[in-house]
């Protein structure tokens, strides 16, 4: 990930194996080796330990394209180059929405995280009869997480007193887990994984990313990230986009499924709170993000 020049010999020979022709443009956003090449298709390469994730980016990628109303890249070639996964794709049209996030009005934030709960439900609202074989399984997945509980939130360098009343919490909260219906999902609905397109009306929700860690899941292990990383605490904002969904369900569950997210880590997300906001307890968090 860090030599440029070994990336770029590894892409142009996935290129040339593969019959593409190798363009030298280097993305430099996410935890993956990117490159765009022939204009609109784009190399990503796993590391040799993260053969599932691969698998699975390209079974959501082949399935989901084309269902949507928004664009999902269309899949053109899953390979493995010298022990390591690759994907060949098409590129998305656009730009991430994190670009423009902050310098748009709050009256075009609210259209925008409209059209993000609209392109959910609709996401949400697909058979997942399209996944007929789910690994990992939703109920083995949540029940190790939540088994782990602690020791992930320890491991991420959380302090004792956070994480006992995590687990206070979790004690306390309905195992919304369980009592809703598994549905799709994206499962990290970020600024970096949603494209936009300028109109003459302002900036449209085109294209979604990033299907990696997708999976059979409940709607709330969705809608923790978009109260994270899209409303950031805006209450006015996620309200919007629980009315525009439809969601009648209780707050609370929403944080249960942040904190036994795959990729929890309370410590680094209370380090993006702005500096004028401090919190001592999860409840409150909850009340700040959801």
């Amino acid at each position: 990930m860090k030599d440029d020049a070994l990336c770029s010999e590894l892409v142009e020979n996935i290129c040339s194996s593969n019959s593409f022709n190798f363009k030298e443009e280097r993305i430099y956003e996410g935890s993956r080796i990117l490159y765009e090449i022939e204009e609109d298709k784009i190399v990503k390469v796993f590391s040799q330990n993260e053969l599932s994730f691969c698998n699975n980016e390209a079974k959501y990628l082949e399935t989901l394209h084309g269902k949507l109303s928004v664009t999902t890249p269309e899949l053109f070639v899953k390979g493995i180059y010298n022990g390591l996964p690759f994907l060949i794709m098409q590129k998305q049209k656009g730009f991430p929405l994190k670009s423009v996030w902050n310098d748009i009005s709050i009256w075009e934030k609210r259209r925008i995280i409209a059209q993000i709960a609209d392109m959910l439900k609709e996401l949400h609202s697909l058979p997942c009869e399209l996944f007929p074989t789910r690994e990992p399984g939703w109920k083995d997945f949540i029940n190790t997480q939540t088994l782990d509980l602690l020791q992930n939130h320890r491991e991420s360098g959380l302090s004792n007193a956070w994480t006992e009343n995590i687990s206070r919490f979790i004690q306390n909260t309905d195992e919304v887990e369980n009592s809703s219906e598994s549905v799709i999902c994206h499962t990290e609905i970020m600024q970096e994984h949603l494209f936009v397109e300028e109109s003459n009306r302002g900036f449209n929700i085109t294209g979604l990313i990033d299907f990696e860690p997708s999976m059979i899941a409940v709607p709330e292990y969705d809608f923790c990230s978009i109260g994270l990383f899209i409303s950031a605490g805006d209450k006015g904002l996620f309200n919007h986009f629980l009315d525009t969904y439809g969601y009648k369900g209780d707050s609370r569950g929403i944080m249960r499924m942040l904190l036994l997210h795959r990729y929890s880590n309370m410590k680094w997300f209370m380090s993006t709170l702005p500096d004028t906001v401090r919190f001592n307890s999860v409840e409150e968090l909850s009340d700040y993000w959801f």
